[in-house]
């Protein structure tokens, strides 16, 4: 950690003596390792801390589940860096200097399941199909293993579970797409996104559209809280249920897609589809 976070060379009989013993890294406390490694995955030297904890062996022994990373090859179109690793690695080499605690680690598991899911179609390109939810399970072993809080754990593995949802932003209803804008971690999500474009086929256009989506919801302030609550529903004279909830969430959509332009609005209509 300190050979990537002050830039120096590791004494070769030094290293050769860590390689050997990389093993021994197991008798460490699960906290002392996950403290070690968010130290060790901070900008700006990231990308030289995964390096050199593959080079010496510890690698393997505190994160195994990245080894795969390093032969599992994608689709040039859209990987010309090539292997998972490497992608990983340039990723991490990306990252803006006031990173986020939470987005090396969104980093580095975002694609962990891709050696787990790869399969090559008969047009010859490399799928990952399901990689995003398999990744989502192995994220939280992970980070269950290196003890992270229960917070920090959620919303990691929530990024890894969604990263492949900003692929179709820009075809979704507005409704949708405004509710994955005001999700309570999204600045993350979407600085995974661009990170990820960066450290690939180097497009930002799906990252520019959201931006420009996030500007206009930015000046309607009045669809950020619901116009009607379930106790509202319950008043006229529902009852609590998933019927209700159903009706709830149907009122939400309507107001994100700007289908209502007052509170009463939103009251008749759930009046007249309650059919209260």
């Amino acid at each position: 950690r300190f050979a990537a976070q002050l830039d120096f060379q590791i004494d070769p009989a030094t290293f050769s003596a860590v390689q050997a013993h990389a093993a021994k890294v197991a008798s460490v406390s699960a906290e002392r390792i996950r403290d070690e490694l968010l130290k060790l995955f901070r900008p700006t030297h990231a990308a030289r801390g995964l390096d050199l904890l593959r080079e010496s062996g510890l690698l393997e022994h505190v994160l195994p589940e990245l080894m795969p990373t390093i032969d599992c090859e994608q689709t040039p179109d859209y990987h010309p860096e090539g292997n998972v690793y490497n992608h990983i690695r340039l990723m991490l080499d990306t990252m803006p200097p006031d990173a986020p605690m939470e987005l090396p680690w969104t980093i580095l598991l975002h694609d962990i399941a891709k050696p787990a899911t790869a399969s090559t179609g008969k047009d010859g390109r490399i799928h990952f199909y399901g990689h995003e939810r398999v990744g989502a399970t192995m994220t939280k072993t992970i980070l269950e293993r290196l003890r992270f809080s229960s917070d920090e754990i959620d919303t990691i593995v929530f990024t890894v579970r969604h990263h492949m949802q900003f692929k179709d932003a820009p075809k979704m209803r507005k409704a949708t797409l405004r509710r994955m804008l005001m999700r309570p971690n999204f600045e993350l999500e979407l600085e995974q996104h661009r990170i990820d474009c960066l450290g690939s086929h180097g497009k930002l256009d799906i990252y520019d559209f959201i931006r420009t989506e996030q500007a206009a919801l930015a000046e309607q302030p009045a669809l950020f809280e619901p116009l009607i609550t379930g106790r509202d529903l319950i008043a006229l004279g529902m009852i609590p249920g998933p019927a209700l909830g159903k009706l709830l969430n149907e009122i939400r959509d309507r107001q994100l897609a700007e289908e209502f332009a007052s509170r009463e609005n939103a009251l008749t209509w759930a009046k007249e589809k309650a059919a209260l």
